[in-house]
């Protein structure tokens, strides 16, 4: 009969070029590959970090869209309850491939904001470990929350009150980077996802109004891209804890959900954009 093993840690942390990151909520090991021909490879690992609690990982996260060549090696800290090191995985030149931020939605209550980030190691090393992780548990900070938002007006051409859920662009590498000191090229080029604006109630027919005067002018003209501006608040929603900036939007479509026979739900629509770039910046404390 067979037997059910659990993977479970009590703690997991990130540590970059020697020195302690942060306790993150989820790390994957990468695979090891064996091709048919060849030496083994490996995949990527991937992590889901509490914006919260890892800020001091977000540099390392946002690397792919500022393009700065970032490789820093690090190492995937494992420990128990008492924070005792059991297990440490080591890896060498780890450039960020993909980064996805959780959406924001003003119905997800207390939901923490994560994001997730895949990076590539050239080598990895496993070992046991000893000693203490991040002397002991992870200083508070001001939570983060999925619904704690606020779109600033900038040029964004409808009212941003009336937008519930923000769909953040994923970005991905488009394609494989030179790693470490044999790089033959420059950083490679990244691909970004669509941001996605779902309006609701009277932001709607303000939103379509924009959308019918896009429609009119013949399509989409420079004029009608913006920068978008997310602020991150606190639970009094009164301190900005960060800022989300989208650049370079440009509509892409319009949709609203069926019509349904006494159906009282709210009247919703959503607008898709191309965007040309995408930051992260935590406020001054």
């Amino acid at each position: 009969m067979p037997t059910v093993v659990t993977t479970a840690a009590a703690n997991v942390a990130l540590e970059l070029e020697g020195k302690f990151g942060a306790f993150v909520d989820k790390v994957s090991l990468p695979a090891l590959l064996f091709p048919a021909a060849g030496p083994p490879t490996f995949g990527a690992f991937e992590a889901r970090i509490n914006v919260s609690t890892a800020s001091a990982l977000l540099d390392w996260a946002m690397s792919l869209v500022r393009r700065n060549g970032s490789e820093p090696a690090g190492a995937v800290l494992v420990a128990n309850q008492n924070f005792d090191l059991q297990r440490r995985i080591d890896w060498s030149a780890g450039p960020v491939t993909e980064l996805a931020l959780d959406p924001l939605d003003a119905r997800e209550g207390k939901k923490p904001f994560t994001i997730n980030v895949k990076w590539q190691p050239s080598a990895v090393k496993h070992s046991k470990g000893s000693g203490k992780v991040g002397g002991g548990v992870a200083k508070k900070a001001k939570a983060w929350l999925c619904s704690n938002f606020r779109l600033t007006m900038g040029g964004l051409p409808f009212d941003g009150k009336r937008v519930s859920r923000v769909e953040l662009p994923t970005v991905k590498s488009m394609g494989q980077p030179k790693i470490g000191a044999r790089r033959l090229a420059p950083t490679p080029e990244v691909e970004f996802g669509p941001l996605r604006l779902t309006v609701s109630g009277p932001g709607v027919d303000e939103a379509f109004a924009w959308v019918q005067k896009v429609q009119d002018h013949g399509g989409v003209v420079a004029g009608d891209r913006f920068d978008l501006s997310i602020e991150m608040l606190d639970a009094t929603l009164a301190k900005v804890l960060g800022t989300i900036t989208v650049q370079g939007c440009t509509l892409q479509s319009w949709e609203e959900p069926a019509f349904e026979s006494a159906n009282g739900a709210v009247r919703m629509a959503v607008l898709s954009f191309a965007v040309q770039g995408l930051d992260l910046v935590v406020a001054a404390a």
